[in-house]
């Protein structure tokens, strides 16, 4: 899975979820993937690991049907509110 697919499946499942999201365009210097909003801004830097791509796959169609996809062996995302404070999962 590409970096732009995994931005796009986070991207509608925040969406789902009632956020405004904008993806943050890539930079020479380091910034981060998302803007969520929902009553508050979030900034959100997606990071991933190689996992097994059977496992990718399922959470990749959890999130397409609108489900959580939240296990230690999944991709995470980890969020911080605009004023830096982190959020707790």
């Amino acid at each position: 899975m590409s970096d732009q697919e995994l931005k796009d499946g986070v991207s509608d499942f925040l969406r789902g979820a009632g956020f405004s999201v904008t993806q943050i365009p890539e930079a020479r210097h380091r910034t981060a993937d998302l803007l969520a909003v929902k009553e508050q801004r979030y900034v959100i830097e997606i990071k991933t690991k190689d996992d097994d791509p059977r496992v990718t796959a399922a959470v990749q169609e959890r999130l397409r049907r609108g489900e959580m996809a939240g296990s230690r062996s999944f991709p995470r995302t980890r969020c911080h509110e605009s004023s830096r404070t982190e959020l707790s999962r």
